[in-house]
């Protein structure tokens, strides 16, 4: 076994860059035994870290962040496809909520994946996830983060804009035989499913399938007016019960 050290003694900085080497072995005579070729790359480029993820997430589902980690070993074209390799990737909160370490198996110079994050570690609205990267020859990487909203408030149903209309005028009291009307209310929220708006308006009509009905719902700023045009039949006297469910 053979060591070469360079320089003999101290230290030098070298160019950061891969270079080319070859190593011959001579025979007593002076001619050539056997030749390896090789190079030797000085690292000087920390990984660089990418962090992905849709822009809004219910409170009610998982907070899913996808990374991206490639590491390099210099700038120089020499360099390409070359790197010591990720060691670590680190990713966490500000406020210390969330902290997960991951440590790559892969000699690979690209590790990309996704964790999952409790919603519960973060509060209603905007919030950030940051990362950094480490590679084998212990270079960090810039910071870097992704800003995602989460949405604990669903949509909220105006119950003093609930009316039912006959002709276009709002009544509140009914006759004993069938009319058509129109029930209508109006419900804020300006990421309310229009397609979700349903309600239970079986005592207007029990002998109708109204248990279920879906609303005719359109979007105005922040705001929907949801209708439903049904035969009004109650059958009997007494107040009624209604009941709209609504969802983002």
């Amino acid at each position: 076994e053979c060591t070469l050290r360079f320089p003999g003694n101290g230290t030098e900085q070298f160019e950061a860059k891969s270079v080319p080497f070859t190593i011959n072995l001579f025979k007593d005579d002076k001619t050539l035994d056997d030749s390896k070729t090789s190079s030797v790359t000085i690292d000087n480029k920390a990984p660089q870290v990418k962090l992905t993820s849709k822009s809004k997430f219910s409170s009610q589902q998982n907070i899913v962040i996808d990374y991206d980690v490639t590491d390099f070993a210099c700038d120089d074209v020499s360099c390409n496809s070359k790197c010591v390799g990720i060691k670590s990737i680190d990713l966490y909160t500000q406020d210390g909520a969330f902290k997960q370490t991951i440590n790559p198996t892969t000699s690979s110079c690209n590790v990309k994946s996704s964790i999952s994050i409790d919603p519960k570690t973060f509060n209603d609205g905007k919030n950030s996830v940051f990362a950094k990267a480490t590679d084998k020859f212990n270079q960090i990487s810039s910071e870097t983060s992704v800003t995602f909203t989460v949405d604990s408030s669903g949509p909220g149903i105006i119950a003093n804009s609930f009316e039912i209309l006959r002709k276009g005028i709002s009544i509140s009291t009914f006759s004993p035989t069938g009319v058509n009307v129109e029930v209508a209310v109006n419900i804020s929220g300006n990421d309310l499913d229009l397609n979700s708006v349903k309600a239970d308006l079986s005592a207007l009509n029990p002998s109708q399938n109204l248990k279920n009905a879906k609303a005719s719902c359109s979007a105005a700023d922040n705001n929907a007016r949801c209708k439903w045009s049904i035969e009004l039949n109650p059958g009997t006297g007494r107040l009624k019960t209604i009941t709209i469910n609504a969802s983002d």
